[in-house]
């Protein structure tokens, strides 16, 4: 309802959208939970797919070869008139320096961004599991683009789920099939448990990849740890930057 005396700033093409999401160009079931599913959320997001953007390239060969793309996209979510930026793949931590760089809004684009201010909220002796969807590939590159620095790097391990028979193949695939999203938990729960149990240093868990987070209740009540991810930090960084209007 309109107010008077308010004034509405202009130049923008739209309102009442504060944040984007940069979507790679793949077609992945995603549940309610995951960042690419707009119900997700309690305020509106407004999505960009980036043609080209193949996830296999990004997770297994590094996202810089196609930063060109992810720019002209955070570009575009700008020029429509959003004020902060996440995405749906945590490998673009490599990129994060130079997306923040040229975006000219907060741009967030992998839950590893957290780890620095996890870290920082445990005991010195505590550790984080990276949960990851390929922990062959997650490198120094990602974590030093998180801003994670070296002598950080003995309180983190990884796990990754590359070899799982049902999600991996689902997030690389062209054309994957049905999701079954309770075999998926028992996957990502029964990795999670593990790393728990082989060290009793471990207090939480830091989910990379964006199609986690449907999952981070069934881990969080089976370890009683707490758990980061993509869809948290995306409503932080929607708290920092909302708009009125």
């Amino acid at each position: 309802m309109a107010q008077n005396g308010q004034l509405i700033p202009p130049g923008r093409r739209f309102y009442g959208i504060d944040i984007g999401i940069l979507v790679l160009d793949a077609f992945a079931p995603r549940p309610i939970g995951d960042i690419g599913n707009a119900r997700t959320f309690d305020f509106p997001v407004l999505y960009h797919a980036v043609r080209g953007a193949d996830p296999r390239i990004i997770v297994e060969q590094g996202p810089r070869e196609l930063l060109h793309l992810f720019v002209d996209a955070a570009r575009e979510l700008v020029q429509q008139g959003v004020s902060g930026i996440t995405t749906t793949c945590g490998f673009l931590a490599a990129v994060q320096p130079e997306l923040a760089a040229a975006t000219g809004v907060p741009i967030m684009t992998s839950s590893l961004l957290q780890i620095p201010m996890v870290l920082r909220s445990l005991g010195p002796d505590n550790k984080i599991v990276v949960v990851t969807a390929n922990a062959k590939n997650l490198g120094d590159e990602h974590f030093a683009g998180a801003g994670v620095g070296p002598h950080d790097r003995h309180r983190i391990s990884v796990v990754g789920v590359e070899d799982c028979s049902l999600l991996y193949p689902h997030l690389m695939s062209r054309s994957p099939g049905p999701l079954d999203v309770g075999a998926v938990a028992e996957e990502i729960v029964g990795r999670c448990v593990s790393a728990a149990r082989d060290d009793a240093a471990v207090t939480g868990f830091v989910f990379e990849c964006a199609n986690f987070p449907p999952y981070a209740a069934a881990v969080r009540a089976a370890t009683g740890l707490p758990v980061w991810d993509a869809v948290g930090m995306t409503v932080q960084l929607w708290r920092s930057v909302r708009r009125d209007v």
